[in-house]
């Protein structure tokens, strides 16, 4: 998905940067990091379907909305204690390693269960090779099967390793059942999951600057029967064949692309303002040409999150050159890259983070959270939050009550400590306390 960044307009080709409020990125989202808006990312939601059948698949869940009653344990099992965990699908994994690029970590998949959890396999994985992005996650889901890290792919059914087709020194992009890798001479390469067979390779122009700035998990969207990315945030590729589409375009600056369910759309930025071209879906000639009137805020540093779903082009029209607010689910202003101190849900409640307090002997340290992303669901009933630092697309630190504000308990596990929660299903939530070794795992309350 297209994302901005506050950074100085560049030749033709740079990453867009941002004005007084979000752009699409967030816009559409429903689930917005400070990746997406200011250039780092955690673009996350449940799939979404439009009455026109297009849909915005997302790497992402989204929890259900019964979360609001709280959480309640369902079970609890040993694991072992020191490790980081992680969920890809049905599998749970515990990783322990010495180092952030172990060449010798130790990998143990587990198998969830009604009432608990049984080991499924235990492999050692060289955690050095290859090139992993300047954000996280760090572990890629590769299709159904299969795990990337860096260069290294696993089979998470065996627990198997191998070394993926594409060179050690390519960032991996992952967008469903393909990899994607971008090279310094600006060409991507895609491969299906578990084939050494090139599925295709293009030139992408500025790919190598881009790239690594881009979400690793990449969106699809299916339009037509057909499955796009939006690489380098320029560029939308056939996933299967790729294809690309041509938009036929004026010089300019820095833009981003984006897509709605019946086309296309380039928002740019310059010197004079924000230009918005859209396209029908095979691109070509723009349909229409329209300013982007900036949304007048009393805090120009304010960014705007909207609905979450996918969007014709007439609302994105509505939104950008009409001033339709109507939409808008929440408003932060971000502290810098890596902070987002408060947020304030639309007929909701202004939720502070909380400060994580540690002990240390009889010393006690308080320290501020920054969290950099966050999901709303689509009911605006949940907000998930995460700080960067994470190992696949699923973990969070809080949970609250859009509504209320009020922080959703996981008893038994406490983040000041180190534990760990991730979002297994939109009805299941794995907690994970490292001192114990103990996993619980949690279900809304009745």
């Amino acid at each position: 998905m297209s994302a901005t960044a506050p950074t100085s307009s560049t030749a033709r080709g740079s990453r867009p940067t941002h004005g007084p409020r979000a752009i699409i990125a967030a816009v559409v989202a429903g689930v917005i990091t400070l990746t997406a808006v200011i250039g780092i990312g955690w673009i996350a939601s449940a799939s979404r379907r439009a009455a026109s059948n297009a849909e915005d698949l997302d790497p992402y869940q989204s929890p259900v909305s019964d979360w609001t009653a709280g959480a309640a344990q369902s079970w609890q099992a040993q694991i072992g204690g020191g490790a980081e965990v992680f969920s890809v699908g049905e599998r749970i994994l515990a990783l322990t390693r010495k180092t952030e690029r172990d060449s010798a970590a130790t990998l143990t998949a587990y198998t969830l269960e009604d009432s608990g959890l049984s080991e499924a396999w235990t492999t050692t994985v060289d955690l050095s090779q290859g090139t992993l992005a300047q954000d996280r996650p760090q572990f890629l889901r590769w299709g159904d099967h299969h795990l990337i890290h860096g260069s290294t792919v696993i089979d998470l059914t065996t627990g198997g390793t191998s070394v993926g087709p594409w060179p050690a020194g390519g960032q991996p992009m992952v967008a469903q059942d393909v990899v994607i890798v971008c090279s310094i001479d600006d060409n991507c390469a895609a491969w299906r999951e578990g084939s050494d067979e090139q599925l295709w390779n293009i030139s992408i122009e500025n790919a190598s600057a881009l790239i690594s700035r881009d979400n690793n998990s990449q969106t699809v969207y299916r339009r037509a029967g057909a499955r796009y990315v939006i690489l380098a945030f320029h560029s939308a590729v056939n996933l299967d064949t790729g294809e690309q589409i041509s938009f036929n375009l004026p010089p300019l600056s820095s833009y981003s692309l984006l897509s709605a369910t019946d086309g296309w759309l380039v928002h740019s930025t310059g010197s004079s303002g924000s230009i918005v071209y859209a396209f029908g879906p095979e691109g070509g000639e723009a349909i229409e040409t329209y300013s982007d009137n900036e949304i007048k805020s009393h805090d120009k540093d304010s960014i705007f999150l909207w609905i979450s779903r996918p969007l014709p082009l007439s609302t994105y029209r509505a939104v950008w050159r009409d001033g339709d607010t109507s939409g808008i689910a929440l408003r932060f202003i971000p502290e810098s890259d890596e902070c987002i101190p408060r947020i304030d849900v639309v007929d909701g409640a202004s939720i502070t983070m909380p400060d994580l307090a540690t002990n240390n002997g009889s010393t006690r340290t308080v320290t501020r959270t920054c969290i950099s992303r966050l999901r709303l669901t689509a009911d605006r009933s949940l907000l998930m939050t995460s700080i960067s630092d994470r190992l696949e697309t699923n973990s969070f630190f809080f949970l609250f009550n859009a509504a209320t504000g009020e922080q959703i308990d996981f008893e038994g596990i406490d983040v000041n400590t180190g534990g760990q929660l991730m979002l297994v299903r939109p009805d299941l939530i794995l907690g994970y306390d490292p001192a114990t070794g103990t996993a619980r795992a949690f279900v809304p309350k009745s």
